[in-house]
């Protein structure tokens, strides 16, 4: 779902009971309404999937699943958990800030951290902490100067 150079002002709302699939790259524009509370799951398989958040919080939970891979192009900021359950996750040296940041399946993942800044931190409104957890079982794990 490619939102970029859209002519008119795109608009992406739901309550936080609605989820969304993205079989594909997803590139958000700075000027678009996103106000979409649920949940969203990647789940490609496809090679050179890219994110483009464009300033877009994701409002909920984000999952990457699949045997894909997905490229951040600019910061990424979920406001819970993220999860990563399978194929592969570039940070493409891009900011992450969440409050949950899960890689612990036993699926096969590689997750690339290149020069990113990760941020794990409490939002002190649900969660009263913040965790990090990776999986060593078939996990690929390049944690490159971030």
């Amino acid at each position: 779902m490619l939102r970029a150079g859209a002519g008119c002002r795109p608009s992406l709302s739901a309550t936080d009971d609605h989820r969304m699939r993205v079989a594909g790259s997803l590139a958000f524009t700075q000027d678009m309404v996103h106000t979409l509370a649920g949940n969203y799951f990647f789940t490609s398989s496809m090679m050179g999937n890219t994110l483009t958040r464009a300033g877009q919080d994701f409002n909920q939970d984000v999952t990457f699943e699949g045997s894909g891979e997905w490229t951040l192009t600019d910061s990424l900021h979920v406001e819970y958990f993220l999860y990563f359950r399978s194929g592969i996750f570039r940070t493409n040296d891009q900011a992450i800030n969440t409050n949950f940041f899960w890689a612990n399946t036993r699926d096969v993942r590689e997750l690339y951290f290149g020069n990113s800044h990760i941020t794990v931190e409490s939002r002190n409104n649900i969660y009263y902490y913040s965790e990090m957890q990776l999986s060593a079982d078939n996990l690929t794990f390049d944690a490159g100067t971030s």
